[in-house]
């Protein structure tokens, strides 16, 4: 004889609810969800993800990551301006005139912030077996001043300047040369908020708290001041409680009355979303939800009055 398995019924978890449909909302339940009577549900609230070129040219991809937000990911629109349409790559100096025996530029460290051109480090006040030099960037702009045989840091390059047989004289140059590692650019990112996150490089995945994407480069490169805009929604549908998603499934939002399969398409379905008494017994978990995420979920139905016992 086969053994049949008797599911839980409609509204089976519910222990008193408000008079009417008070308790209840009519809700979409996302594709991909076969769910029984009284399964926790969460709402996705940004998960929804769009990225396309605002303005200015450039006709290279973007491409949002498997897992596109981060835990603060903001609804609204994230710009994305590009402040540089090639990367630096290497750099190498050299000393303007004849050298001779006076010292030398060791290997120069290319960082974030550096430019693309000739640096000039020019040599400001001489002191045996020292000096001080400053250093001028490609666009005029002075980046700070060095000494000889200490490590040097400021606009975009580091460097060490070694002492020689032959002191270096007021007026001394060297000319550091940064070359264009081609193909990349450097595109500022600021969240709906208005807040700063770090810059993003083209052709490299950009990931963090927030969105996590890749802009690549094409035959046009991305020109200076171009946007390109990704804008975070949610549909508003409910979906199983995912306590490690950050789309706000993670946040339990109600408790499905009847068992819905939306397993190929989104489905019409009822659930219980506020002012109600629940029995902590009849209540459907995802597989592998711990004990402590269940407790959490506890907290976030009592916050809006659908309370377990």
């Amino acid at each position: 004889m086969n053994e049949l398995t008797e599911g839980r019924y409609a509204g089976e978890f519910l222990q008193s609810e408000a008079p009417g449909s008070l308790s209840r909302d009519a809700i979409v339940l996302a594709a991909g969800n076969d769910l029984a009577a009284g399964a926790v549900l969460g709402k996705l609230t940004k998960d929804t993800v769009a990225a396309a070129k605002a303005s200015g040219d450039g006709n290279g991809t973007i491409t949002m990551a498997e897992a596109p937000l981060g835990a603060l990911a903001e609804v609204g629109v994230y710009a994305l301006t590009c402040l540089s349409n090639s990367a630096v790559g290497t750099a190498s100096g050299a000393f303007v005139g004849t050298a001779g025996t006076r010292g030398t530029i060791g290997s120069v460290t290319v960082g974030s912030g550096a430019q693309i051109g000739v640096y000039k480090v020019t040599f400001i006040e001489t002191v045996e077996n020292l000096g001080t030099f400053s250093v001028e960037a490609p666009d005029g702009t002075n980046v700070g001043t060095g000494v000889v045989a200490t490590e040097f840091t400021g606009g975009g390059l580091t460097f060490t300047i070694a002492d020689g047989a032959t002191d270096f004289a007021a007026g001394d140059q060297f000319a550091i040369t940064v070359a264009n590692a081609g193909g990349a650019g450097e595109f500022s990112v600021k969240t709906p908020s208005g807040y700063a996150l770090p810059n993003l490089t083209v052709g490299a995945a950009y990931t963090g708290d927030h969105i996590n994407l890749t802009v690549a480069d094409g035959s046009t490169d991305w020109a200076v001041g171009a946007v390109i805009n990704v804008t975070v929604s949610g549909t508003g549908e409910f979906s199983e409680l995912a306590p490690a998603a950050f789309d706000g499934s993670q946040i339990a939002a109600g408790v499905l009355y009847d068992a819905v399969d939306a397993s190929l398409a989104d489905a019409p379905a009822v659930a219980v979303v506020r002012n109600a008494e629940l029995n902590a017994a009849e209540i459907s978990w995802p597989d592998a939800i711990t004990d402590g995420q269940k407790a959490v979920a506890l907290a976030q139905l009592s916050a809006i009055n659908l309370i377990a016992r």
